[in-house]
């Protein structure tokens, strides 16, 4: 006596994975484009190659901790630096305002191959004066409100200023401005006019479509050698309101 044994093999309604595909092809093709650009809030920081940041001009206190070494630490193990020191402010006028300010002014002298590309990558280094860093503050304490300022490099491509007016624990308002080169090349043989612009032009006797591989050659190394590069301008303003002690907004 034999038995046979029937297998029935079901088809789910619908495929699991191919859903899946198509449901995240679609996700992707509403979601919004993404942009991430930090110039959107204005920058983190101000400063240059000489002072990367712009309080770094300022003197460390010799009485307080980690004024032997640069990298102290803390029973704990944390590293730390001694504090800043800190002028005290003076009275100006009768309205209750007080200031203080700093002045970093000083000279540049640069040798070797000064034309080196990588050597003026992001930074601008001449033979002349130079003002590393200046900075302002005015506070009044009875009324809350304040103004700082601060600058550097002024006069150089790699020059940035920032300046902010508010009142504590309510508004602020700030703006910023600063500048990077990038010397991409200091070896560059150009053979067109109107280098920087919209419209490009072979300069004589070459003529477009009509120049031999020869000529080109010929007229590169009578070419001198140039720089190209890229100077990026960056500025902003940016106004910070309080509305609790746990929500705030900017725009």
């Amino acid at each position: 006596m034999s038995s046979r044994r029937r297998v029935i093999r079901r088809r789910p309604a619908f495929a699991p994975h191919r859903s899946l595909v198509a449901l995240a092809a679609a996700t992707s093709l509403a979601a919004p484009a993404a942009w991430a650009d930090s110039g959107l809030i204005g920058d983190t920081t101000l400063g240059n190659s000489i002072v990367p940041l712009s309080g770094g001009l300022r003197l460390r206190d010799a009485e307080g901790l980690g004024a032997e070494s640069a990298n102290q630490r803390t029973p704990t193990g944390f590293l730390h630096l001694a504090p800043y020191v800190l002028g005290e402010k003076s009275a100006l006028g009768d309205g209750g305002w007080l200031t203080r300010g700093s002045v970093e002014l000083g000279g540049l002298s640069v040798g070797g191959d000064r034309d080196a590309a990588l050597f003026r990558q992001y930074r601008t280094l001449k033979n002349g004066p130079y003002l590393a860093g200046l900075s302002f503050e005015a506070e009044n304490p009875a009324r809350g409100l304040f103004v700082e300022a601060e600058a550097g490099g002024i006069g150089y491509h790699d020059q940035y200023i920032g300046a902010s007016i508010g009142r504590h624990n309510a508004w602020k308002l700030s703006g910023f401005y600063n500048e990077t080169n990038h010397v991409f090349t200091s070896t560059y043989r150009n053979l067109w006019d109107g280098t920087g612009g919209a419209r490009l032009t072979l300069r004589s006797p070459l003529v477009a479509g009509a120049t031999t591989d020869a000529a080109i050659g010929a007229a590169a190394l009578a070419t001198p050698y140039s720089s190209l590069s890229a100077l990026r301008e960056k500025g902003g303003l940016r106004f910070d309101v309080h509305l609790s002690d746990s929500l705030e907004v900017f725009a």
